[in-house]
């Protein structure tokens, strides 16, 4: 037995409503006497919440806070067991396939979401779980080896993506990429005060190993880091967005895609 509120505040139309609201929620095997039901914006904190603490990047529980926030919001203000998997698809259908990557991991977060709502007994199933796997198109080259270049047509890809009109540090970056053979994150992270003479030391918490990187630069790249110099702003980064911030992996992906470098998915590794 639970209360609906007190007659003249909740009608008997409102009453009858709950009524079967409550019913549906016992149906469902949930139990109307457990803790207020959470919203996926909640749902969200707690799945960060239990990672967090395992992540290197500090800037990763803000990425996934605002991919959800900006790419779901339609269902971010709903209570979980709200949620169907249909709305999970509407949700990822207009980036799925426009942007790969992205939908991928707006996928992931969401049923990290969800999975800690199963957990925590508030649903007994994930919308964004396995349900979704035949309902979504398949990425191309899933599974397989990320585009590649032989070494001999490099340079001339380069070339091609330095004569582009995209923002200079992102041309930039990906040059320096290619001259250090180290990670996209490593050099969209890539700090002035790593920068020592003509070595650049990575910090660990942005090593796939967890350990401090020295990369030797030769002298094309230090020639990469003159041009930067004289673009350098306040945020400390040596190849910021044009909002100063940490370059994105989307913009290189695309700048190469745009200039016909790498195939359906992105052609630079994260």
């Amino acid at each position: 037995m639970v209360g609906l509120g007190s007659y003249p505040i909740v009608t008997l139309a409102e009453a009858r409503a709950k009524c079967v609201e409550n019913r549906r929620t016992v149906e469902h095997g949930r139990d109307l006497r457990s803790p207020e039901m959470p919203t996926v914006a909640v749902a969200l904190e707690k799945a960060i919440a239990t990672r967090e603490q395992h992540w290197r990047n500090p800037r990763t529980a803000k990425a996934w806070r605002s991919s959800v926030h900006n790419h779901a919001a339609a269902i971010i203000g709903r209570r979980v067991d709200q949620v169907s998997t249909a709305d999970i698809l509407a949700v990822l259908n207009p980036v799925w396939t426009t942007k790969p990557e992205l939908g991928r991991k707006l996928r992931q977060r969401l049923a990290m979401a969800f999975r800690w709502a199963v957990a925590a007994n508030h649903i007994s199933t994930n919308p964004a779980g396995e349900a979704l796997a035949g309902l979504l198109p398949r990425h191309a080259g899933t599974g397989g080896h990320f585009d590649s270049l032989p070494a001999s047509e490099v340079p001339a890809a380069l070339d091609t993506i330095d004569a582009s009109a995209a923002f200079w540090s992102t041309k930039a970056a990906i040059r320096m990429l290619a001259l250090t053979a180290t990670r996209s994150s490593e050099v969209r992270g890539m700090r002035w005060d790593e920068i020592h003479g003509d070595v650049w030391t990575i910090p660990a918490d942005r090593t796939k190993t967890a350990k401090p990187q020295r990369v030797p630069l030769s002298s094309t790249a230090l020639a990469v880091l003159d041009q930067a110099r004289t673009h350098s702003n306040n945020s400390g980064y040596v190849f910021p967005s044009q909002r100063g911030h940490q370059t994105t992996v989307e913009a290189l992906s695309k700048l190469c895609r745009d200039q016909g470098l790498a195939g359906p998915t992105p052609g630079v590794a994260p």
